[in-house]
Formats: structure tokens, sequence, C-alpha cells
């Protein structure tokens, strides 16, 4: 029964944390699944309105996230996360932007997280921003602020309150876009290079980029600056640094070489100087986490 329960929290784990290459800090830390009772306190959804986003609720009446502080390890990708409680009017609206260097952050202690990961194909922003405006504008950065009374923000989490269920909680979140938000897309070319960029895990060369779309080296990077805030090497390697995250999550049992055959790293000292640039450990310290 351990083995099977073992096995699927890990499949849980790995589908939460790797579709469409969408990693999220809070649900980075593994002892959020280790909870004490054993049940699911996590609640998560992908939707698209209009591009993939991953939705998810966090229940921490039980203790299940009592460690807040979080690595925000190197993503493309923007962030919101809502932490509220629903016996007191405290709360906290966390809007993080891509990360290009791993840090920490400390949250506020709420009795329920609920969080949005965009896809790096674009951002919602106020309707008074600039279209021009990418989520590189907010890079390696965190806004922390208290929803004002009668505020867009505030009545989203009043809704989130009242909702009977994770789907109510989803129906008050997309009402709260279309009323309060703009989405602001990142530009067509810059998602095509992404795209071949995730389609290789990573292990290609910028020099292969410029062949496919016939811009220069120099042009393409700073196309992706403009986007995401970090140049496309660091885009490559965050994006291989997720497909192994994937690989170990799915079989944390194998040995470090064979996570890292063929995906570019030059000896398994490279990985494990990379693995603990992005995440603050060693590979094998996470495999032990993700298997008490």
């Amino acid at each position: 029964l351990h083995k099977e329960y073992r096995r699927q929290r890990q499949m849980c784990i790995r589908d939460r944390l790797m579709k469409d290459h969408l990693h999220q800090p809070l649900l980075f830390n593994p002892a959020i699944y280790n909870s004490s009772d054993g049940k699911q306190h996590i609640n998560y959804k992908y939707i698209t309105v209009p591009q993939t986003m991953l939705v998810y609720a966090i229940d921490n009446t039980t203790g299940s996230a009592s460690r807040k502080v979080s690595t925000l390890i190197p993503c493309s990708s923007a962030e919101w996360i809502i932490g509220y409680n629903k016996n007191n009017s405290s709360s906290s609206f966390y809007c993080i932007g891509p990360v290009s260097r791993r840090f920490d952050y400390t949250f506020g202690d709420f009795d329920y997280y609920f969080g949005i990961r965009f896809a790096d194909k674009g951002c919602y922003f106020a309707p008074s921003v600039d279209d021009s405006v990418l989520p590189a504008s907010i890079a390696n950065q965190v806004f922390e602020y208290e929803p004002a009374t009668e505020s867009f923000e505030y009545r989203l989490i009043s809704e989130l309150i009242q909702a009977e269920d994770f789907d109510g909680q989803l129906e008050a979140l997309i009402c709260f876009l279309n009323d309060s938000k703009k989405y602001i897309a990142v530009p067509d070319n810059i998602i095509h290079m992404a795209n071949e960029i995730k389609k290789a895990s990573g292990n290609i060369h910028i020099s292969d980029l410029s062949e496919m779309s016939g811009y220069s080296e120099r042009h393409i990077n700073r196309l992706f600056k403009s986007a995401y805030g970090a140049g496309p090497k660091d885009y490559c390697k965050n994006i291989r640094f997720q497909k192994i995250i994937s690989d170990i999550i799915n079989d944390p049992y194998k040995e470090n070489s064979d996570y890292i055959a063929n995906a570019g790293y030059s000896d398994q000292a490279h990985f494990q100087r990379e693995f603990k640039a992005y995440t603050g450990i060693t590979p094998r310290t996470f495999i032990k986490e993700l298997t008490p």
C-alpha cells in the first residue's frame, strides 16, 4: 500500500508541475505533499482563457504547507498567488514575474492559497497598461499587496471564500480576469522559437534558432530579453532543467547519469552544479524529500 500511495503521489506531483513546462514556487516544496493524514490538500486544473494556465488551491488548515519560505526557481512564466483566511479579512495578493535567478521568498501565513501560473505565452495586466508591456517588465520581482476594500481583487477573494467548491472558484477567477484585466500576448515569432526550444527539451543551439527563424543570434537574444527578461540560452537551461525535474519525479530511483543522458550536460558535476544553483539543494537531497 505504501508503494502504491508513493507511486500515485509521484504521478500527481509530476502532472502538477510539468504540464507545458509550468513550475510554481509554492508547489516546488515537496513538504507540501507530505501531509500527516495522507489526504489530498491541493486542487488544480489547467484552463485556457485564452491561453493555458495552471490554477491551484492549497488548503493549509492541516499544516500541510506550513513552510512558507518558498524557493522561486528560474522560469519564464508569471504567476499570481493569493493568500487568505476565512475567519478574518486578512489576505495578500502576490504577483510574481518571470524568474531568471533562484531566490527565496517568504509568503504570509494563511489558511488558504489560490494560485495561477500563466503559460509563458503572455500574462494578464491592468487595462491601463500599454499593450507593448510583456512579462519581462516584472522579471525577478514579487509585488505583494493587501487588496483594498471594494477592489476587484478584494471581491475575488470574497468569492473564493464563498465558493462551494474548486469549480466555483475557477468561475470566480474567470469573471475576475474578464472584468478587470486584459491579456497581453508574447509576439508569435518569440513563441515559435520558444516552442522549438521546448520540443528539444532545451537541448538546442541558438545558431539552430537563427537558421530556423532567419534572425541573427544577437536579435534573438534581444527578443527573448524583451519578453522574459532573460536571453535564449537561459531559457534553454530553464526548459532543460524542467525536463530533468520531470524525469526525476517520474522515476526517482535512477542514477544521476541516467537523468542527464543526452540532456546537454557535459558531465555529472555540471549537472549537480546547475541543479543546486536552481534549487539550493543537490539532486540526491531533492530525491530524498520526494521518497520518504
